[in-house]
């Protein structure tokens, strides 16, 4: 977990993460999000990679890539079991009270 804490430290890693949750990019999508070096992405690309938030799959010369959706729910597991109270009853409380 410390890995992935690590990698979501830096905001334009977050940014990466933000965007891969709607579907699948390539680095070149990613360049131009950002407006970034290639090089400076896919060194983001290479930490996100190492945490396993994310994965990449080759088509021809361009690697895609896409979230690690096990990675990711057991990070929310995480954050989950690291919060005090349940926020959904938390809300629901909140709710009921106005």
């Amino acid at each position: 977990m410390d890995r992935i804490y690590k990698a979501l430290a830096e905001v334009n890693r977050r940014k990466i993460i933000f965007w891969l949750r709607t579907g699948e990019l390539n680095v070149s999508q990613i360049v131009k999000k950002l407006d970034l070096s290639q090089a400076t992405v896919s060194n983001h690309l290479s930490i996100l990679r190492k945490s396993k938030l994310v994965d990449y799959r080759v088509s021809g010369k361009e690697r895609i890539y896409k979230l690690n959706l096990e990675t990711v729910n057991n990070f929310v597991k995480e954050l989950n079991r690291l919060m005090p109270i349940n926020i959904t009853s938390l809300e629901n409380e909140i709710i009921i009270r106005r």
